[in-house]
């Protein structure tokens, strides 16, 4: 294959040409071999593009572990480091489009002891969702192995970009709209309200969250 005009590069086993001058986010579109997933969504080339190209390929590949098997990779402290690494270093494309879901099966003491201005820390890498009815189906506890009575689904209200990043181009399940959260962050309870499931018609409790970052020095609640 000639290189005139341009070099060849290998990305995730895909072979895509960049011309003279062109980036490779726009070489990777070009290609066709990417997609373009819209909405607010990036592409696995944006992603490229936005971390530093001597940590790209390991930092998209740890990712990919995640979407291949989110359990291993969250027992894994090496992963968990590179996962949040990756949503860190990837600030150009941090999620900026609007609310984010994240359903819960929980039972009734941790919603009783919940309230405004209290936080909520995962401590890992979050899923989350830019389509609410996902993550109602999430709340129902169908994709658990143990779900529990009292079906929640937090709404992340945060204006501006928060420290996440969309990762349904590199899912097995793109209609999921998935957007992962750092483990660096947490969430502050701003309000609470109720919501008809549109799975089964059983009462959401919708708790709306801003995002808080840990590494920022913000005083948690006790």
């Amino acid at each position: 294959m000639s290189e005139e005009g341009g070099v060849w590069r290998t990305i995730s086993g895909r072979r895509v040409f960049i011309r003279d001058g062109q980036n490779l986010s726009d070489a990777m579109r070009e290609s066709g071999k990417f997609g373009n997933m819209g909405r607010g969504h990036i592409t696995e080339g944006d992603l490229y593009e936005a971390l530093p190209e001597e940590e790209s390929d390991e930092l998209v590949q740890s990712i990919k572990n995640y979407t291949d098997d989110y359990e291993w990779s969250l027992e894994n402290e090496d992963e968990i480091e590179k996962l949040n690494r990756a949503i860190e270093k990837a600030e150009s494309v941090h999620w900026n489009d609007g609310e984010l879901y994240r359903g819960i099966s929980v039972d009734e003491d941790f919603l009783d002891a919940l309230h405004e201005g209290d936080i909520i820390e995962t401590g890992l890498p979050s899923s989350w969702t830019s389509d609410g009815s996902a993550a109602a189906e999430f709340a129902s506890g169908q994709h658990l192995k143990n779900a529990n009575d009292v079906r929640v689904v937090l709404v992340d209200k945060t204006d501006g970009p928060r420290n996440a990043i969309s990762i349904q181009d590199l899912s097995r399940y793109p209609d999921e709209e998935e957007v992962l959260y750092s483990g660096e962050s947490a969430f502050r309870v701003v309000g609470f309200r109720e919501e008809e499931s549109p799975v089964d018609g059983s009462v959401i409790h919708m708790v709306e969250v801003e995002e808080v970052r840990t590494k920022d020095g913000v005083k948690k609640a006790a």
